[in-house]
């Protein structure tokens, strides 16, 4: 693994480490929000393709490997765009991951800026069950994983709470700005694409019916 060299803390660096359990909307909020969409990312799920493999081969356990391979994507995505000013990643963010996560980007010059991505488990465990299939294309475990690690969660625990100081419309502000000047947020924008989608398959079954009443109906046999 590369070695960071130390770079004295520049508050004007910043890295926003979106945290939370699989399903809970990282990836939308960071691909979807006018300050996070365009900015260089490292997602650690990315870090986990390949994993299981080199755990088996090394007899180290899995989260290890892949939590060093996501350091050293950090280091190269931030060498690639030449010391950006500010980065997005995303990750669990656990306690362990911000006590290695804190002298990581310390040593870089960057401040970080916990933004902690929440959603009760039964809204996780829906999105995670309707993405089945595309993240198995780069690893065919990923989306059985993801799935199994909120399951085995109590809907109790931190990661379906609410964290003081790291809700994103603090820290971002609006999701979107809609045409009449109003504000979109994340729960509101979920909530459109499934009454799209809904809309989609009712006019699919519509078309359907309007086809099978414009067929020429079959003749008897004894006409």
């Amino acid at each position: 693994m590369k070695r960071t060299k130390h770079k004295p803390n520049n508050p004007n660096k910043i890295v926003y480490a979106l945290g939370g359990i699989s399903g809970s909307g990282k990836t939308f909020l960071r691909t979807n929000h006018p300050r996070l969409r365009d900015l260089p990312a490292c997602d650690i799920a990315d870090a986990y393709v390949g994993a299981e493999d080199e755990a088996k081969r090394t007899h180290r356990p899995k989260y290890e490997i892949a939590f060093d391979r996501f350091l050293l994507d950090i280091e190269n995505t931030i060498e690639k765009h030449h010391d950006p000013p500010e980065i997005v990643i995303e990750a669990a963010c656990t306690r362990r991951q911000r006590g290695m996560l804190g002298p990581f980007f310390r040593k870089l010059g960057y401040k970080i800026r916990y933004i902690t991505v929440y959603a009760t488990k039964a809204e996780c465990l829906s999105r995670l069950t309707g993405d089945v299939g595309k993240d198995d294309k780069l690893d065919p475990t990923r989306s059985k994983a993801r799935i199994e690690w909120v399951r085995s969660t109590p809907k109790w625990a931190q990661q379906f709470r609410k964290v003081e100081g790291e809700d994103w419309r603090e820290i971002l502000g609006p999701m979107t700005k809609s045409t009449t000047g109003g504000t979109t947020h994340v729960s509101k924008v979920f909530k459109q694409k499934k009454k799209q989608k809904k809309g989609k398959g009712l006019l699919k079954k519509r078309k359907m019916l309007m086809k099978d009443s414009a067929a020429p109906s079959e003749k008897p046999k004894n006409f």
